[in-house]
């Protein structure tokens, strides 16, 4: 049996993460209090990064076109999963904020194309429910990792799927898998309890990602895919999505997930959710830890706090029932009691978030082979 919380306990928990409010880690540097939680719950636009600066008006046009030169870096140079978990260890005991400028990438030029690779090609990565159709030339124009391969590893969910594209596509390369990325941004791998007519944001309806979901199981079977990573939140029933997802209901919509795959014959792995900087679950974004606005040490705070246990407890139940296969991915950023915002591996400071649920496409290429090495041992021969 498969226990996700055998490393922190388990608990109960009441509430879940809605990442479009939280703005970007570059916009709220600009913010110097956080809003109250019923101010985000009313709230339904994303902040995004351009809008965010432009009321600040901390940085000029100037700056927001200069700050993605900053290069990624080489996948060859990432960490193994002993050397991450060591660095994290050591990581957690930080007390004072490094310098924004400093750190890779630089908090003070991070903007909204480093929330996943670019460029985010239309179709693969839709976007507020503005096609639910696949690409045609998906096989071609989807494709990451190793273009060569024979073999094909779906990577599918909401904007969860889209941080993790940089780790999957670097291990791709790797280890010879042809990865094919095909999301909806706010649509969860899993089906919302809601019903078809529900407005999810803007246009985007249950009945959008409804239909995007079985596309893609569709496109999945037809095209012999030989493993699937599924990357997403889940949703409650109602407007309040802060509020955690019914534990029985979330069981049943990955169940279905599980069944509408079966065709396919691929294995089924869920990568796990890392730490979430909600309106309930912290009173800072990292943001405000990281920029001098409160105390650094805020935002280091237990994983039981920051994760979303309903969410880890139904996937531990479908996990369990032999349906899927777990990665689990809060020990690249916490320790059994303690969540960073950033990691020191001796030469550099990486910042983790692009957001308050979200990874950096920089931080995504950086932990790509501690992200491999646990999920290669998932992966078919």
């Amino acid at each position: 049996m498969v226990k996700i919380w055998a490393d922190f306990g388990g608990g109960r928990v009441d509430d879940d993460f809605d990442y479009r409010r939280s703005g970007t880690i570059r916009g709220l540097h600009a913010r110097q209090t956080r809003p109250e939680s019923t101010t985000l719950r009313k709230r339904s636009v994303i902040l995004s990064p351009l809008r965010l600066l432009a009321s600040a008006g901390m940085f000029g046009a100037a700056a927001l076109m200069l700050s993605g030169a900053t290069a990624l870096a080489s996948s060859s140079s990432a960490p193994t999963l002993a050397q991450m978990l060591s660095d994290v260890s050591q990581s957690v005991t930080i007390t004072k904020a490094p310098n924004p400028s400093a750190t890779l990438p630089p908090l003070t030029s991070l903007n909204q194309n480093d929330a996943s690779l670019t460029p985010q090609r239309y179709g693969c990565w839709a976007k507020d429910g503005t096609t639910s159709i696949i690409p045609s030339n998906a096989m071609n124009y989807c494709a990451y990792g190793d273009l060569n391969a024979t073999r094909i590893l779906l990577l599918t969910g909401d904007s969860q799927a889209g941080m993790w594209l940089p780790s999957v596509d670097a291990m791709g390369s790797r280890l010879g898998w042809k990865v094919i990325f095909l999301a909806m941004r706010q649509c969860g791998p899993w089906s919302s309890p809601n019903p078809p007519s529900f407005v999810l944001y803007k246009t985007l309806t249950v009945a959008d990602c409804n239909s995007h979901n079985a596309n893609v199981a569709t496109w999945a079977s037809v095209h012999k895919v030989s493993v699937v990573l599924f990357a997403g939140r889940s949703y409650p029933t109602g407007r309040n999505i802060d509020l955690a997802p019914k534990l029985s209901t979330l069981e049943k919509e990955m169940s279905a997930t599980a069944a509408a795959y079966s065709p396919s014959g691929a294995k089924l792995i869920v990568i796990g959710p890392i730490p979430r900087y909600d309106s309930v679950t912290s009173t800072f974004l990292p943001v405000q830890c990281l920029d001098g606005a409160t105390g650094f040490t805020k935002c280091q705070l237990s994983p039981t706090k920051l994760l979303p246990k309903v969410e880890i407890a139904a996937e531990t139940v479908e996990v369990n029932a032999g349906k899927f296969h777990y990665a689990k991915m809060f020990p690249l950023m916490c320790t059994a009691t303690t969540c960073t915002t950033v990691i020191k591996d001796g030469a550099q400071t990486h910042l983790i978030f692009y957001d308050g649920a979200h990874i950096n496409r920089f931080y995504g290429v950086w932990a790509s082979q501690a992200f491999q090495e646990i999920v290669a041992k998932l992966l078919p021969a």
